[in-house]
């Protein structure tokens, strides 16, 4: 036994008291007061200081070891506490980024089902009222608009069809079709000239180089602008179309002269905000500022309606 100036009960006590310093003290400052505290005592108690004996500087060093293991070990211990609340954290983390990566999804997927319904539908319905009218005076032509009315089905089921084959496929061999570009504005024209009464389509420079997210959205803007048309409108308007590509851009125009807009009721009238539940100008727009673009939508002098957009192609703009 140690021969300090303690009973044995009082060594053991001091033992576990460094002990105890080291490991649960969360004030280091403190605790290494005390722990010089306590050298202090065992260095006067055992006169280190007048004569240096073997006994004495072994004392002085289990004083030290006690209180240095106590603190190795909450170290330790903070550190697998700071390990455990980090995996916490990442794994929260994780869960938002998952939560956040579905909404984005079902958000995609509810843009690109209304883009792709919306403008076959519209053309259905105005096909259908068309053939309606003239079904007893013009049957023949009454049976193209019908006909005009199955393709348009048969389309939007297909496009469906692709789209839900994407988000589920039946087997790794599924061959999906390619997603509409600028290439396919032409076929979406000329769809649409079938129900509108004018659609003029210009496009200057070569689209070659425009990136395929660039060019779907393109022609998914110059998609619902039509619809747009078609649905407030009406089979009377005038539509001019514009397409130009720059070499770091590609600049989009679908204006319409109005004409049958003031036939619908008020609450259809339409204006640069989107009406409550519609999404196609608000889709739009995010679609052009993904991208690192812009539109702009409103009702212009002369009494129609124009969609102007700006869409990057450079690397650094379309990330």
């Amino acid at each position: 036994m140690l021969e300090l100036g303690l009973p044995a009960e009082g060594i053991v006590a001091l033992a576990f008291s460094l002990y105890s310093l080291g490991r649960y003290e969360a004030n280091a400052r403190v605790s290494v007061i005390g722990v010089l505290a306590a050298l202090a005592y065992v260095v006067l108690d055992e006169r280190l200081l007048v004569e240096l004996t073997a006994g004495g500087t072994v004392t002085v060093v289990l004083v030290w070891a006690l209180w240095h293991i106590g603190r190795r070990l909450r170290f330790r211990g903070e550190y697998l506490r700071l390990l455990e609340e980090r995996a916490e954290y990442l794994e929260r983390e994780r869960n938002a980024e998952s939560e956040r990566a579905v909404a984005a999804e079902r958000t995609r997927i509810s843009r690109e089902m209304h883009d792709v319904v919306a403008h076959q539908v519209s053309l259905m319905t105005v096909q259908a009222g068309a053939a309606r009218t003239i079904c007893r005076n013009n049957p023949e032509a009454a049976s193209e608009a019908m006909a005009a009315v199955e393709a348009a089905g048969r389309h939007a089921l297909a496009e469906m069809r692709h789209l839900l084959g994407v988000l589920r496929p039946t087997s790794d061999e599924a061959q999906l079709a390619p997603q509409p570009d600028l290439n396919d504005l032409p076929a979406l024209i000329e769809k649409v000239r079938h129900v509108v009464a004018r659609v003029d389509y210009a496009t200057h420079g070569k689209s070659d180089g425009v990136p395929a997210r660039v060019a779907l959205a393109a022609y998914r803007i110059i998609q619902e602008s039509l619809t747009n048309v078609i649905k407030h409108v009406g089979a009377e308007a005038s539509v001019r179309v514009k397409v130009s590509v720059a070499p770091d851009h590609i600049a989009l125009s679908v204006k319409d002269d109005g004409r049958g807009a003031a036939e619908q009721p008020a609450g259809e009238q339409r204006s640069d905000k989107q009406p409550s539940g519609g999404h196609g100008i608000a889709g739009m727009r995010e679609r052009a500022e993904l991208l690192g673009g812009h539109l702009r939508a409103g009702v212009t002098e002369d009494g129609g309606f124009e969609v102007i957009a700006q869409l990057p192609t450079s690397k650094e703009g379309t990330r």
